[in-house]
């Protein structure tokens, strides 16, 4: 009896062994639909599966160890173990969904979870960012984040929320890895970055106190993670670029150029231009024109090249000769991993660009990251990188400034042509063979010049984090950073730079033919060198604490910062760049001028700078929260700087923040099914916003020495004012969070106000004690409110299809509050929305103009004096500025993207839209004053073919006819008229891209994509065919790349 129980259990405990370790084949499948998920990659050990169609896999008894890992790029990874495996009927996994609570954010001084955070931040999805090619994150988050891209360079290049300030900068705090980052954002190797976030409100970047005021960028790097181990990613990408469409811009014929030139000739415009005794350049059809009138050569012949010229484009040869398409090279390579008690990043990218006109820019950032375990609770890390660009100019641009559009550059045998800049005639005389060739070359005076700028800088953080007790952190972070900028000019012997400067200061002794030069012989080199060395010091603790079910989160701390910047500038003469060698020149005594012997002076530009700028800055951040439904922050700061204040109390400058989180639905009474998450938020706010530029105390600057003594002498760049202070910018903002549909969808929508006091301003002063009419003062105000709405989705088509969109929109109107402008009158309060309006009651870009109806019979234009149509230009400008018309605000009221993310399979396809829209632009037209000197051939002046110049022409065009002699009231008017404004709505597609992922050996992650940039506009609702981003500038064609991406 007993053998038989013994035998019995051998039997069973046999049975159960071998059902344990032989092969075993279970589906994966989605935990809601119970589908079956195909390509999911099961990880053992070292070993790596994939699921198959059906959602199985194969296991040997021999492969399993404790536990597996399932991935997905639609699922959250999930490990089960040995158990589970054996025990399960199948392996269920949760597709992705848009929670709140698993969203951390980073403010730059702490790790925040976004479900107890009572701020508006918007975390950037940076694995949307990955497949578009880009050198500079900026790029890349162009379309992809709220940051609002100004293309003009008038205004400020982006903005978050709109404007927080009227003369100071508008621009973004930049934060990398938890310290204001001083130089170009350009350097930061967008393959490191980790995280983005934006902080948007008073809550999420009040503690970053007076440079907040425009919101925060906070950008995080790649750390590596503990017990991790070495993962070595290799991306590289090739983009190509058209050249620009240089007819894209409206600019007038050459044919109508040559009707014009003949026109002045014949009433005599350049008449003094023959005599001046400067020989000022005088075109080739005057020049044909005046050897007409003097009998001089053939009649028929001179005509006949007049006409010869008609057909001829100077746009022409520069997309023959200069313009090129641009080609774009990167390469990345990244080590990162870590062990138990460290972990570590080391990276290096390489950039290879080179653009349109031939122009080389390389950029090359090192960086190495080391986090080490000193002690249980002692933790050291160090983060170390190295920055470099090298760039070197290229051929010439297009330009219609001083020229004509049929003076070409090369003749027919692709020789260069010979351009004068004075009279041709007086250039083939001058000097009697004894002075340098005085023509300039466009085709090839790239080539006689080398103009090269580097920049490096280097970063060092280092952060020491100890644990004093349980919840208790104490921390410091030391940043040091150095920049060193350098542009060297090389103007060499043969450029027109040198020999015009040389023949100039020449002096000839026609008795004997010897020649003196007040310039020497050789070349002119530039060079222009700026430092920039900071310190950053911060000192805080840290400290956390459970009591039931609330939840307290303490930071405070105190934080230094120095800066000093330095720059010097100096010429050399006479410059061999075989040698090194340089002459000497006499800046003291003056010269006279070989062509009207006027007095002239050396020109002397040797600078030297420095600027020191210290903060010091004291904050502290609390947040309480009752089981993570109910969160209440703030925060408190004060900085001072010996930039404002001339009295100790006045240099500080208090700054706060308060914000209350209701996760409602957390609520035991919150019973709606298809609403998971459902969060309302409140905060309120004072930032701030600094000038370094300015000073509270008289400042003054040498300027070098005399010209007449060799003496040092000094100039004031401000005068004293003792009550210039920080401006402030009070934030309201109410928003909630969502996800619904168990986190198919998800977003937030915020609602704020903006109210900047104390802004700066310009404020009339009394010149008989301060020899300036005005200085600036805080007495300026604006205010601006505005909506944010972000929505998300995460839809499961089929079992292989994924859609991912994301859609954003951005709603701001802002208007001046309080401003100084002296004055009442129309034009005095014309605004173009490139300079500051400043008009109580609109936006502070905004267009003011006058009041437009049409052309008459006569082709006049014609606006409004005393409510009736008027010719009265004079008049109509020194109305009262109420008779001004509001064109509308020229940055955009309404903007966001759409940028739809589909997954079928293996393959990742994107899109990426922008909407700009409740604005408006001012169209370049033709400026008859400057068009008759040739300097206003550029954008608009194609308007001049297209003006009144018959009766009944009025019926069709809006453009008046031109007069002569010009009436400069009249051209004042229609230059600044309501006729010339145009709706700036557009819709762009920004970015294609698509992607294939797959394995390589089962080891190797790999992905190649293909990107398309800059495609051009979907829809715009002017129609002059001109893009509102570009109006007075060439728009960037399209760029196509392709890339890879490796992961081992």
């Amino acid at each position: 009896m007993i053998f038989r129980i013994i035998f019995s259990l051998l039997i069973l405990s046999i049975v159960k062994v071998y059902s344990q370790e032989s092969p075993r084949k279970i589906p994966v499948v989605d935990g809601e639909t119970l589908r079956p998920i195909s390509q999911v990659t099961v990880t053992i050990g070292k070993k790596q599966l994939q699921t198959d169609e059906n959602g199985l896999f194969n296991l040997d008894s021999h492969d399993l160890v404790d536990s597996l890992v399932l991935s997905h790029v639609r699922y959250i990874t999930k490990s089960i173990s040995k158990q589970q495996f054996y025990s399960a009927p199948y392996i269920s996994m949760v597709i992705k969904g848009i929670e709140l609570k698993s969203v951390v954010i980073n403010t730059g001084y702490q790790r925040v979870n976004q479900r107890l955070s009572t701020g508006a931040v918007e975390k950037i999805d940076v694995e949307r960012l990955q497949d578009i090619y880009g050198t500079s994150i900026l790029q890349k988050l162009e379309g992809n984040s709220p940051i609002l891209f100004d293309k003009n360079t008038s205004r400020p290049g982006m903005t978050i929320r709109g404007l927080s300030s009227i003369n100071n900068s508008s621009l973004p705090l930049i934060v990398l890895d938890n310290f204001p980052f001083e130089g170009s954002i350009d350097l930061i190797n967008p393959e490191d970055i980790a995280d983005i976030s934006i902080l948007k409100d008073a809550a999420a970047s009040a503690i970053w106190g007076t440079r907040a005021g425009n919101g925060v960028v906070v950008i995080t790097t790649k750390k590596g993670k503990l017990n991790s181990p070495t993962k070595i990613n290799f991306t590289s990408g090739l983009q190509v670029q058209k050249s620009p469409d240089l007819y894209y811009l409206n600019q007038v014929s050459t044919s109508g150029i040559i009707d014009l030139e003949k026109f002045l000739f014949e009433k005599g415009y350049y008449g003094s231009q023959e005599r001046s005794t400067s020989k000022p350049f005088l075109s080739p059809v005057v020049e044909h024109l005046i050897a007409i009138r003097d009998r001089k050569g053939d009649d028929a012949e001179h005509t006949k090249a007049i006409d010869a010229l008609r057909n001829l484009d100077v746009r022409e040869d520069y997309k023959r000769y200069m313009y090129r398409d641009a080609l774009n090279r990167n390469y990345n390579l990244s080590f990162e991993g870590g062990g138990s008690t460290v972990r570590y990043m080391v990276s290096g990218r390489f950039d290879d660009n080179v653009g349109t006109l031939d122009q080389s820019d390389k950029k090359f950032v090192l960086r190495s990251f080391l986090e080490v375990n000193l002690f249980p609770k002692l933790k050291l890390s160090t983060d170390i990188q190295y920055f470099r660009t090298d760039r070197k100019n290229g051929k010439n641009a297009y330009s219609l400034t001083s020229s004509r559009p049929y003076m070409m550059l090369a003749d027919e045998n692709g020789d260069a042509i010979a351009h004068p800049k004075y009279r041709a005639g007086y250039l083939d005389t001058v000097g009697k063979g004894r002075l340098l060739d005085w023509f300039a070359y466009p085709l090839t005076e790239y080539r006689e010049q080398d103009i090269r700028t580097s920049l490096n800088t280097l970063t060092a953080n280092f952060i020491l984090n100890y644990e004093l007790s349980k919840g208790l952190n104490l921390r410091a972070d030391y940043k040091y950073e150095h920049t060193n900028a350098e542009n060297k000019s090389h103007y060499g012997a043969n450029s027109y730079t040198a020999r015009d400067l040389i023949n100039r200061y020449s002096a000839i002794n026609y008795s004997n033919g010897n020649v003196s030069y007040g310039i020497p012989m050789g070349g002119i080199f530039d060079q222009s060198i700026a430092t920039l060395g900071g310190h950053n010091l911060r000192l805080g603790a840290e400290y956390q604490k459970d009591w039931g079910n609330f939840h307290l989160n303490t930071l405070v701390g105190t934080e230094w910062r120095h800066l000093q910047s330095e720059g010097s500038t100096n010429r050399f003469y006479g410059f061999d760049d075989d040698n090194y060698s340089m002459a000497k020149v006499d800046y003291i005594n003056p010269y006279k001028n070989i062509i009207n012997h006027s007095t002239i002076y050396v020109p002397y530009i040797d600078d030297k700078s420095l600027t020191l700028n210290r903060f010091l800055s004291q904050y502290m951040n609390t947040s309480v929260s009752y089981k993570s439904r109910y969160v209440l922050t703030g925060s408190l700061r004060r900085d001072a700087s010996n930039l404002f204040g001339v009295k100790t109390n006045d240099k500080w400058q208090p700054l706060w923040s308060v914000g209350y989180k209701w996760s409602v639905s957390d609520e035991p009474f919150f019973k709606i099914s298809w609403i998971n998450q459902l969060a309302l938020r409140i905060s309120y706010g004072v930032t701030g916003n600094v000038d370094q530029s300015r000073s509270a105390i008289t400042t003054l600057r040498y300027l070098g020495a005399d010209m007449f003594t060799n003496l040092p002498y000094a100039g004031i760049i401000q005068y004293k004012n003792p009550e210039l202070r920080w401006e402030k910018n009070k934030t309201f903002n109410a928003g909630l969070d969502f996800s619904l549909f168990r986190g198919v969808i998800g977003g937030s929508l915020d609602y704020y106000q903006k109210k900047g006091n104390d802004l700066f301003g310009t404020a009339p002063v009394d010149y008989t004690a301060v020899p300036s009419k005005a200085i600036m003062r805080n007495i300026a105000a604006m205010k601006g409110q505005g909506i944010d709405l972000n929505i998300q989705a995460n839809i499961q088509i089929t079992h292989n299809i994924l859609f991912k969109p994301l859609f954003t929109l951005n709603i701001n109107h802002s208007e001046v509050v309080d401003y100084y402008r002296a004055g009442n009158l129309a034009h005095e309060f014309l605004s173009t929305g490139n300079v500051i309006n400043g008009t109580i009651g609109y936006p502070v870009y905004s267009i003011m103009a006058y009041q437009w109806k049409g052309l008459n019979e006569t082709g006049n234009p014609l606006g409004v004096l005393n409510g009736e149509t008027s010719t009265d230009y004079n008049n109509i400008r020194i109305q009262d500025k109420s008779t001004l018309v509001y064109g509308g605000s020229v940055v955009p009221t309404y903007s966001g993207f759409f940028n739809p993310y589909l997954t079928i399979g293996h393959f990742d396809l994107s899109a990426g839209f922008i909407f700009k829209m409740g604005h408006v632009f001012k169209r370049e037209t033709v400026r008859y004053g400057e068009l008759l000197s040739m300097g206003a051939l550029g954008a608009g002046s194609g308007d001049y073919d297209k003006r009144w110049q018959n009766v009944g022409d009025e019926l069709s065009t809006d453009i008046p006819s031109f007069v002569y002699p010009v009436v400069q009231n009249r051209n004042h008017f229609y230059e600044n008229s309501a006729s010339l404004i145009e709706k700036a709505d557009l819709i762009r597609l920004q970015n294609i891209t698509f992607g294939y992922r797959f394995e390589i050996a089962n080891k190797i992650k790999a992905k190649v994509h293909v990107n398309a940039t800059d495609m051009g506009l979907v829809w715009k609702s002017n129609k002059k065919g001109i893009d509102p981003d570009y109006v007075t500038r060439f728009k960037p064609e399209k760029q196509l790349s392709l890339g890879i991406r490796l992961n081992y």
